[in-house]
């Protein structure tokens, strides 16, 4: 009878040790995962060059101003605002929105804070449409 009521106690909450091992660390925020890398046809990459021209020609169509510039986080420079996409915080022309997909799909990066740092930084060997092509 006493071990029945041994088993009936409420027990301490213990959360998973993924959870307690995960506060310990310095990471804050969500972990990035590594992207596997792939490879990627160039039918593929073309299909996604041809969507991502089509946000210009969209833009273009809907009466935006093709001397508009606006400043591209990645490139760092002042370019044709049409095309332009938002990801997260950062905005993209359409030249360097059209890399972090095929990059991303290709699994060479696995952020757009990582692809926007690295093409700061001038580590874009990796991210070049031209080196793709060549591959």
């Amino acid at each position: 009878m006493l071990e029945r009521r041994m088993d009936l106690s409420p027990r301490p909450y213990l959360p998973p040790l993924e959870d307690v091992l995960g506060a310990v660390g310095t990471t804050i925020g969500r972990v990035a995962k590594r992207p596997r890398r792939r490879a990627v046809s160039k039918r593929e990459i073309a299909e996604i060059c041809a969507s991502m021209r089509l946000l210009a020609d969209d833009d273009l169509a809907r009466g935006f101003i093709a001397d508009r510039r606006r400043y591209c986080d990645a490139c760092e420079r002042a370019v044709c605002a049409a095309g332009f996409v938002q990801y997260e915080r950062y905005a993209l022309c359409n030249h360097c929105a059209t890399e972090y997909e095929v990059a991303t799909v290709r699994g060479v990066t696995s952020s757009i804070g990582r692809f926007v740092r690295d093409k700061n930084f001038g580590e874009t060997g990796v991210y070049a449409l031209e080196s793709v092509w060549r591959d």
